[in-house]
């Protein structure tokens, strides 16, 4: 199996309907950029307020690579390992800065386009993974149960686009925008 955009694209969309599709694209070009990882249906979810001084803490607590079992991942020839997997994908808002220094006043200026939540990740048991370099496509994670209902999915996905919702889409004021960053890396 030679690995492509069109393969960890097709995963993706096999995997559309399923709650929590993340998709980490890697292109090979460097060692951080050798893998893809896919996957849907996390197992937890971590979500830090800009109120909670310790987000950092919280979310550095729960984050465990994978354990290193004989028969995990780091014993199949070609595969990542452990390490290389992630296990939280999700996003940091520029206003966790702040909430790591435990700085003092509010975490977040006043503002109209200001989020409540400045840490959101989600914690997935299973990824496909897709290596750019040796062109070669893996399931892993947690266990092999963990597993086997990742590859389940996918062979049993339908590679459709979803539907898309359009909503109202809102940029923020880019003078607001600056100060929020300025803010976060006082």
């Amino acid at each position: 199996l030679f690995v492509d955009y069109a393969v960890h694209r097709l995963a993706a969309l096999c995997l559309a309907d399923a709650p929590g599709l993340a998709w980490l694209d890697g292109e090979g070009g460097a060692r951080e950029g050798r893998w893809s990882f896919v996957g849907a249906t996390p197992v937890a979810h971590l979500r830090v307020g800009q109120d909670e001084p310790q987000g950092l803490r919280a979310l550095d607590a729960a984050v465990r690579p994978f354990a290193d079992p004989p028969g995990s991942a780091a014993s199949v020839a070609g595969a990542p390992a452990p390490g290389e997997v992630p296990t939280w994908i999700g996003w940091t808002a520029y206003e966790a800065g702040r909430c790591a220094r435990a700085m003092p006043g509010p975490a977040v200026a006043a503002s109209p386009t200001a989020l409540p939540t400045v840490m959101s990740f989600a914690r997935y048991d299973a990824l496909a993974a897709f290596d750019h370099v040796g062109g070669a496509a893996f399931v892993v994670g947690d266990d092999a149960d963990a597993c086997e209902r990742l590859a389940k999915r996918l062979r049993q996905g339908q590679a459709r686009r979803p539907d898309a919702r359009v909503t109202q889409l809102r940029a923020p004021d880019r003078r607001d925008h600056l100060a929020r960053i300025e803010a976060s890396l006082a």
